[in-house]
């Protein structure tokens, strides 16, 4: 009796914050991270994490992240599945909740 781990997987739009991750220790360009802080090197090293790209247009972090146009809002939500209730609906809808 087992259990089958799947492994954790991080999107990332950034080519070089994964190549940071992807490999141990730092280059020469990123002398000023600290190493013992590079927890997620250890971790796909180990096999636990893996990190994928993600196009930037269809990276939902976007929505936490950056400053964004309602109709971009609108996008990345619906790809998440998620959707933004117009106003007017919840106010109508909870002026016919008190009329019962």
């Amino acid at each position: 009796m087992g259990f089958k781990v799947e492994r954790l997987k991080i999107y990332s739009d950034s080519s070089a914050a994964r190549g940071i991750i992807g490999r141990l220790g730092v280059g020469k360009k990123a002398k000023h991270i600290c190493t013992k802080n590079l927890l997620v090197q250890n971790l796909i090293d180990e096999g636990i994490v893996t990190v994928l790209s993600v196009p930037t247009l269809t990276n939902v972090a976007g929505l936490f992240t950056n400053y964004l146009t309602g109709d971009r809002i609108r996008f990345l939500l619906g790809l998440m599945g998620a959707y933004i209730v117009p106003v007017a609906n919840v106010e109508k809808a909870n002026s016919q909740d008190g009329d019962l």
